[in-house]
């Protein structure tokens, strides 16, 4: 009888615990792949905004499929977004209006690295483009500012790094194999073994 009561109690537990976490609005859960993430202390990769900074990752996991390791930052609209990683300029989309939320109509800069893959950069603000393609950039460097345009609920930053670059239409921005996104860590900020997590704010950090 009293195993009976345990089993109970431990799923109703349970059940708290999954009803807390969707509600909160974090259904992300951490990769079952942690050894596909580099080490943090050799990793290429900055956080996509200025040191001294400091934003929630509001989405990960959950993004699913192509865009499984795909990382959004809650952000206000106007954040300077930095280059991750130095590169050059391959895409540069502006001229959606601040606010336009249709799916296709993203604000966007896309940075090619020496090994081929590429970061890219969503939802940025109208006319924000700090770079032209074809520019080279360093890591680090302001290459525009957040809002939220295009496919998008809410003020963030949509950042992925990909396989190689892919097509330039939203049709094909996912189109595998190129536009796999890869597993990422950060070299500037708090300690994470197995990605960023939804729902902890991450300080970029002097590097």
């Amino acid at each position: 009888m009293k195993n009976s009561k345990m089993k109970i109690c431990t799923l109703q537990l349970l059940l708290i615990a999954l009803a807390l976490s969707t509600s909160c609005g974090y259904p992300d859960h951490t990769p079952s792949d942690c050894g596909v993430f580099a080490a943090q202390e050799t990793s290429p990769y900055i956080l996509p905004y200025e040191v001294g900074r400091s934003f929630e990752v509001t989405k990960t996991t959950s993004h699913g499929g192509t865009q499984y390791y795909s990382v959004d930052f809650g952000m206000p609209t106007g954040t300077p977004i930095v280059a991750s990683q130095s590169g050059q300029v391959v895409n540069v989309e502006m001229r959606f209006l601040d606010g336009d939320t249709i799916p296709d109509h993203f604000n966007l800069i896309w940075i090619q690295h020496e090994d081929g893959t590429v970061a890219r950069y969503f939802h940025l603000s109208h006319q924000s483009a700090l770079v032209n393609s074809g520019d080279v950039v360093s890591q680090g460097q302001v290459i525009a500012l957040s809002d939220n345009t295009g496919h998008s609920t809410g003020p963030h930053l949509h950042f992925d790094v990909v396989q190689c670059l892919t097509g330039l239409t939203p049709a094909d921005i996912n189109t595998l194999p190129c536009g796999q996104s890869l597993p990422l860590s950060f070299k500037n900020t708090v300690k994470h073994t197995c990605g960023l997590v939804a729902g902890k704010h991450y300080p970029a950090l002097a590097h």
